[in-house]
């Protein structure tokens, strides 16, 4: 992973927030930014945004249907990042040599290691601070660690699925988001946000990590609830001071 660092990243997680920053994506885009993206919102993104210069991020150690489209992502010399211990077969029909390896901290091994927080948009911040410049900016898109509409959170896996086995993964999913819906709630200015145990562990993870973050480096946020500390600028996005239908990606 030895790569010339940056000034500009931009950091995208597949939560509910994510529809609203179609317009901010574009900006950064203009702007040379580079985009880390989970690997379950990858296709979609690559799709509308096909002007990013895009980087995706897979860890998951279980074969997932949705991920079957993740080669349609990684085009020409797309790079995808994955954890060591991932199942290899999400990662069928990629070139090799388009492939890095990495560990976790902590784990034994010579590959690259980073942090996780218990999340994929973890191990995508580990990465772009090691790697951004001073007085760089990271910007954090879809970074909910909750269900803000009380719907779904990883939408974007539908239109990832083949249409063969769209229903049976929808099935799936959606049976998946019901248990994980019945368990936490973070309170937003004195409103209660449904989250997971899984979503809420990895947010206090993450806010712990961002408060060692060195000061030369500017964070900027734009979910309703997302990391929610002071070092970490929050923005509106602007789909969502004028219309909130206009900003969706899908």
């Amino acid at each position: 992973m030895a790569e010339t660092k940056t000034s500009l990243f931009a950091i995208v997680g597949a939560g509910p927030s994510l529809d609203l920053c179609k317009n901010e994506i574009n900006s950064l885009i203009k702007r040379g930014a580079i985009f880390l993206v989970s690997d379950s919102v990858s296709a979609a993104f690559s799709k509308y945004f096909p002007l990013a210069e895009i980087k995706i991020f897979t860890v998951e150690m279980r074969r997932h249907l949705y991920l079957v489209r993740l080669p349609n992502a990684a085009k020409k010399n797309t790079k995808v990042f994955a954890y060591n211990s991932s199942t290899r077969r999400n990662l069928t029909g990629i070139n090799p040599t388009n492939i890095e390896y990495f560990c976790l901290q902590g784990e034994n091994g010579n590959l690259p290691a980073l942090y996780s927080p218990g999340t994929v948009l973890g191990v995508m911040l580990s990465y772009a601070l090691q790697r951004i410049l001073p007085q760089g900016e990271i910007h954090l898109m879809g970074a909910d660690f909750s269900y803000l509409d009380q719907r779904v959170y990883t939408r974007f896996i539908i239109p990832h699925a083949p249409l063969t086995s769209r229903l049976f993964t929808y099935e799936l999913w959606q049976l998946e988001m019901v248990f994980k819906k019945t368990s936490q709630v973070l309170v937003k200015q004195g409103i209660a946000v449904r989250t997971s145990f899984e979503f809420l562990a990895a947010r206090e993870n993450i806010r712990r990590f961002v408060e060692r973050v060195r000061e030369d480096v500017h964070l900027v946020e734009y979910s309703p609830v997302g990391i929610g500390l002071p070092c970490v600028e929050k923005r509106i996005p602007v789909s969502a001071l004028v219309d909130e239908g206009e900003g969706k990606l899908l």
